[in-house]
């Protein structure tokens, strides 16, 4: 996930010469250009976690209010059902 910005004066005078419409430069967050692939990597294990927790949590107790706590746990609860309640 890589933010775009227009560039600086220089290449705002080069656009307006040149005509070119999409002069841009990619910023990278901490200088590290594989920073968005790991928060989107995060964000996906995280959810996929709660929902794993979720499905689990109402198969094996078959309440709703559990499955919406171990949700939250997310992957602590299933670490711990796989150890334990196995």
């Amino acid at each position: 996930m890589s933010q775009w910005v227009s560039g600086s004066a220089s290449e705002d005078k080069e656009k307006a010469e040149n005509g070119a419409d999409n002069i841009c430069r990619e910023t990278h967050m901490n200088g590290n250009r594989y920073y968005g692939v790991r928060v989107e990597g995060a964000k996906y294990g995280v959810s996929f976690g709660s929902a794993l927790a979720i499905a689990i949590s109402y198969t094996a107790n078959h309440s709703i209010i559990w499955a919406i706590i171990d949700g939250i746990l997310g992957w602590l609860y299933v670490i711990y059902y796989a150890l334990f309640r196995s």
